[in-house]
């Protein structure tokens, strides 16, 4: 039978161990077992380490107001001790026999718990130990294993999550650390061969993926383009005196000012033209008063009636002639009225230029670029618009090269910086030449790891990274990366396991023999220690050393022997009588 405890569930009271030892130790002898252990107890609470047992047999004495559950349940087959031991960190087994209590803690030991068998009578230890299968003789311990427990954990971590092919790690060869190029080596070569890299961040960045793609005519084709529209906007300030210029630049491309800079451009040109024509005279000529409207137009008039074989009369004039006398009223050369026809064509260009500065000084505000004042100002300003100009005509060719480069392609020329980044993409590929270099240190570099190490004793994984190195495609070898990893830790595992192995197997053999033999249910068994209850009392184990003190004789001992609850979170005491007569003293735990 079984007599359950409260669940693991229930709530802690705040710190009952302090009461709890002194209540359990009153009838102790003053330098018995159970005094040592309550010592260690009591230090271990200073520390803020009590043991988690004594927290749950201080539910199982509770009060009886307490919510303890009162029944009895049979314990059937042995499987139903396990279920109750991961219920209830207390419970009392009835068992009236050795072979019976052997058959209880084989299925605890089946079920992988660490299990400290005590008691007062040694003979009781070794019939219960006696009585066990031979196949769980190997799990069963004298003294403490040469193993720690966060090592014995961890072996049969290992020992659990063996697989075949780790077993096999320690015959193959990886390849050193040092000699795999790293992820971002080889993302630079890929990206520089055209093949794929790392993910990339805009469409801009997926331009070297799809100059790979490309035929070499058309590839080179845009590698110049590119190389072109760099120079331009390079030249566009080399001074650095017209900042202005980038910005004209940006609304001309990708703004409204378009047809204002074209204006701009022909009106600074014609000015340009003009001065050349009017020489030494634009310095001697002047304009008296107001030009009538119209002045311009009766100028060409003029002038064209004279170039077309016309004559300038004192008598009978022509109508040109008459046409054009006030607006000559107002021109001077030297301070002299302009009578001379020869000159004409000189009034005409200097009458143009005079409104053509106007003109230019509206389209300045409008473009917000700098006014000029005289005329070597306006050919200062041609000569940065033509290289204004240059620059636009250059980006555009680029942003109609660009959308051609795949049929699919997601790249977008929204901007001058983006311009100038797809520009300098481009010319960093190096086109056909450069993609080809950086397809030759590919290949370089997994050359040089394949003759690094013999392939007849390489691991499996060594031949991915070979292929992924060579296929120019970085997602490849990313995972050939985590695949190689996950061969490391392999290896890494299988070496740990085969250590604590050997220095399990100097002092436990059998132990470990039992551990490391490979069965269908895929994982290791407990292991039982059995120790004298004094013996564990003097020297209570670490925490977390144990998962369950099975307690023999129980009805036969003292409530101070109930302190070996602190050697493990869970307590299952045997109440059956195949024990000794009960001993003298203080009354019995059960």
């Amino acid at each position: 039978m079984l007599d359950l405890g409260a669940s693991e569930h229930s709530d802690l009271t705040e710190d009952p161990a302090k009461e709890l030892v002194a209540e359990l130790t009153a009838h102790a002898v003053e330098d018995g077992a159970p005094a040592h252990a309550a010592a260690e107890i009591r230090r271990r609470g200073a520390a803020g380490e009590t043991p988690i047992g004594l927290y749950r047999l201080s539910e199982v004495l509770a009060p009886a107001g307490a919510a303890v559950p009162p029944q009895r349940l049979p314990a059937g087959e042995p499987g139903e001790v396990v279920d109750v031991v991961h219920r209830y960190p207390c419970a009392v087994l009835d068992a009236p026999n050795p072979a019976q209590v052997a058959e209880n803690l084989a299925a605890v030991l089946a079920d992988g718990k660490r299990v400290l068998v005590s008691g007062s009578d040694a003979e009781a230890l070794a019939a219960v130990r006696a009585a066990l299968p031979e196949s769980l003789q190997g799990v069963c311990l004298d003294a403490p294993p040469p193993l720690s427990d966060t090592e014995l954990r961890e072996l049969r971590s290992l020992l659990v999550t063996a697989t075949p092919s780790r077993r096999l790690r320690l015959d193959q060869i990886l390849p050193h650390p040092n000699l795999v190029p790293g992820a971002d080596q080889v993302a630079a070569l890929c990206r520089s061969a055209g093949g794929r890299g790392y993910p990339p961040r805009d469409g801009v960045d997926m331009l070297p993926e799809l100059l790979g793609g490309m035929p070499a005519e058309r590839l080179a084709a845009l590698l110049e383009t590119a190389r072109r529209c760099q120079s331009t906007l390079r030249a566009m300030d080399p001074s650095g005196d017209a900042r202005w210029g980038r910005a004209l630049l940006e609304r001309v491309l990708f703004g409204s000012d378009r047809e204002p800079f074209d204006r701009l451009l022909r009106r600074t040109t014609d000015v340009v033209l003009a001065a050349d024509k009017l020489r030494d005279a634009g310095d001697q000529m002047a304009v008296v008063g107001t030009l009538p409207p119209g002045s311009i137009e009766q100028l060409r008039s003029y002038v064209s009636y004279l170039d077309s074989g016309g004559r300038a009369r004192v008598y009978f004039r022509s109508p040109q002639q008459r046409a054009v006398q006030p607006v000559l009223r107002h021109l001077r050369l030297d301070g002299v009225p302009l009578k001379d026809s020869t000159v004409l064509h000189q009034a005409l260009a200097f009458v143009e230029l005079i409104e053509s500065m106007e003109e230019i000084g509206e389209l300045c505000r409008r473009l917000r670029v700098p006014e000029p004042r005289n005329v070597p100002a306006v050919a200062e300003l041609n000569r940065q618009l033509d290289r204004v100009e240059e620059a636009a005509r250059a980006a555009e060719h680029l942003r109609h090269e660009v959308l051609f480069v795949h049929q699919d392609s997601p790249v977008t020329v929204p901007d001058l910086t983006t311009t100038e980044q797809v520009a300098r993409t481009i010319v960093e590929s190096g086109g056909t030449g450069g993609m080809n270099q950086a397809r030759d240190r590919l290949i370089g570099l997994a050359n040089r790891l394949e003759r690094s190490m013999p392939s007849q004793d390489a691991a499996p994984e060594f031949g991915v990274l070979i292929s992924a190195l060579l296929s120019i495609n970085l997602p490849a070898y990313l995972d050939a990366l985590d695949v190689l990893a996950a061969a490391r830790r392999e290896y890494a595992d299988q070496r740990r396991q085969v250590e604590l192995l050997g220095r399990l197997r100097t002092a436990v053999p059998r132990l470990a023999e039992l551990w490391e033999q490979v069965g269908p249910r895929r994982f290791t068994q407990g292991t039982a220690r059995f120790v004298l209850l004094d013996e564990l009392l003097e020297e209570l184990p670490e925490a977390d050393t144990a998962d369950l003190v099975l307690l023999l004789g129980a009805g036969s001992l003292g409530t101070e022997n109930l302190l070996v609850a602190a050697a493990a979170p869970r307590l299952l005491a045997v109440s059956g009588g195949f024990a000794a007569a009960p001993l003298p003293g203080p009354p019995s735990a059960l």
